[in-house]
């Protein structure tokens, strides 16, 4: 009575033992992924931080295709400049994927007491090369 039930339950426990080793073994095999996350270091830019799921470099929304990823600075930055004149400035950044190079341009202008814009000027700042990183080390 009792000898088809105790091998059922061998079975059944010799079952789940493979399952269990199973698991185990694919969980080994499968470290846990980060896609989407890419690491560049830009010389005096530093290491910017590109995820490719949020369309973002460090924070900023990016527009990212295949060979090329651009994204800009805060709106307008504004500065006093005095007497009621004030300007503004807002970096545009390319990282050209094909030829690892970051190019950054500066977008200024001033705009006098009445809120006219008096002046604008796109001033191309820098072209650095850029390199594959690790993620950048953190204290916590």
């Amino acid at each position: 009575m009792y000898k088809g039930k105790i091998a059922t339950i061998a079975t059944i426990a010799a079952a789940c033992m493979a399952m269990a080793m199973a698991t185990a073994l694919a969980q080994q095999q499968a470290p846990p992924a980060q896609s989407g996350m890419l690491y560049v270091d830009c010389g005096n830019q530093g290491v910017l931080t590109i995820n490719t799921d949020k369309s973002e470099v460090n924070n900023r929304h990016a527009t990212i295709n295949a060979t090329s990823i651009e994204w800009s600075s805060a709106e307008g930055v504004p500065a006093d400049i005095g007497n009621g004149w004030t300007g503004h400035a807002q970096g545009h950044y390319v990282l050209d994927r094909v030829n690892g190079t970051l190019s950054v341009t500066l977008d200024m202008w001033q705009v006098d007491p009445s809120g006219k814009e008096i002046g604008h000027q796109l001033s191309p700042m820098s072209s650095n090369t850029c390199r594959k990183s690790d993620a950048p080390a953190t204290k916590f």
